[in-house]
């Protein structure tokens, strides 16, 4: 994936309860540091289940996090801040300059989701979007940052 400039996101959803959101975090984890090769870009780990990522940062405060969300506010900021998450993830078209700032000003990566057109995603990293997801990466990978 690295090769051709693709990091890797596993967003985890847990539908169940806090328990079953710990059973998943830690069972992910497990089998990501047996299979992922050391040499390669970390593995983001997200969700929108703050129970998930409340899991994920007591099994490893090192692990870096992100944190799912509809709308980047200042609340969500606040408690991407608390779970101790690297990134922050908003719906593309709830995006704009001013949620770039506030992402910036709290320390935090802000990444888009799921942006499949060529100049959204130019807009949104012109703005300072460290990334988007596509259901097209490929189509997207000409897209470079100022």
């Amino acid at each position: 994936m690295s090769s051709v400039g693709i990091a890797v996101n596993i967003e985890l959803k847990n539908y169940g309860s806090a328990a079953d959101g710990l059973a998943l975090a830690q069972e992910v984890v497990s089998v990501t540091q047996t299979v992922w090769p050391q040499h390669r870009l970390p593995v983001l780990f997200s969700s929108v289940c703050e129970d998930v990522l409340a899991s994920l940062y007591e099994i490893d405060v090192q692990l870096p996090l992100g944190m799912v969300c509809s709308e980047v506010d200042e609340d969500a900021i606040r408690r991407a801040c608390r779970w101790g998450c690297l990134s922050i993830h908003g719906v593309h078209h709830s995006l704009d300059k001013d949620v770039v700032m506030r992402a910036k000003k709290a320390h935090l990566y802000l990444l888009a989701y799921t942006v499949n057109d060529l100049q959204r995603a130019q807009q949104l990293l012109s703005w300072g979007v460290q990334a988007v997801f596509s259901d097209h990466p490929l189509a997207l990978k000409q897209v470079t940052s100022p």
